[in-house]
């Protein structure tokens, strides 16, 4: 399966999905104005993914701020991913708690298992 990479932009954040390398990743600020162009292709890419999903699937978020447009996209992604087996999320939060408290926001949407980890800023 063809990795979907998006380079971080002011308002979108990067995204890594490798399915043979198993890295599952969206790392900056989801603020953009248009969640559906910004979601299609990684909705698509998962879609594919889930017809042949690797036996654990991790998937890690370390998102500096997500807006509310984009809050709805990435609850309906958690939605259609918890259909697979062994999977779980990642949630990297900073020392700001809106971080933690988004993260636990989203865990509560759905029935994936959610692990969270603060960081330290340098």
């Amino acid at each position: 399966m063809k990795p979907l990479k998006i380079a971080e932009t002011e308002h979108t954040p990067q995204v890594n999905l490798d399915a043979d390398q198993g890295i599952f990743e969206m790392k900056g600020r989801l603020i953009t104005l248009d969640s559906h162009a910004f979601f299609d292709s990684i909705f698509l890419w998962w879609q594919s993914y889930l017809s042949h999903p690797n036996e654990h699937t991790t998937l890690s978020f370390e998102l500096e701020y997500v807006s509310t447009a984009n809050s709805k996209s990435l609850t309906s992604l958690f939605k259609m991913l918890e259909v697979l087996p062994n999977i779980k999320v990642l949630w990297y939060y900073g020392e700001d708690e809106d971080q933690l408290d988004a993260g636990e926001d989203f865990s509560f949407f759905t029935k994936i298992p959610f692990e969270f980890i603060q960081t330290t800023q340098p």
